[in-house]
């Protein structure tokens, strides 16, 4: 089920005290994995996307406005911390936990084997991942 309407599929698996919520795509990842005792999903997290406001980073460098008069409070670019434009890529993969890469290079061919495991064949071998909750 697209529980999310992201064009993969879900699994949900369930126990007492946790939520695992498993992306049907090429990664296999989990996409939460909440904690009911706790009220907390640890992995909540946020993919990074181009955003029109990160163009205005190239000019934080210099900090002077440019053009006449007082600089308006959107034109104005402060930061506590120093912030390179590379800090705001957009991510080119989605995230989530246990997404795999060897070096640079993704992992992102597993196929479903079964509900809960994913198989990935590479070169002369094979990768596979089990996800399981007890209780």
């Amino acid at each position: 089920m697209d529980r999310d309407l992201d064009g993969s599929d879900e699994i949900f698996l369930r126990s007492k005290d946790l939520l695992a919520v498993l992306r049907v795509d090429g990664d296999a990842a989990l996409v939460e994995l909440s904690s009911y005792p706790l009220a907390h999903n640890f992995g909540d997290t946020l993919r990074r996307t181009d955003e029109a406001y990160h163009d205005k980073l190239d000019q934080s460098a210099s900090g002077a406005h440019q053009g006449e008069g007082i600089a308006s409070a959107h034109d104005r670019i402060a930061f506590r911390h120093a912030i390179a434009p590379g800090d705001a890529a957009a991510d080119t993969r989605p995230r989530g936990l246990f997404i795999d890469s060897l070096g640079d290079t993704p992992l992102d061919s597993f196929r479903a084997k079964s509900d809960t495991a994913f198989v990935l064949d590479c070169g002369s071998g094979r990768l596979e991942k089990l996800y399981q909750i007890a209780g």
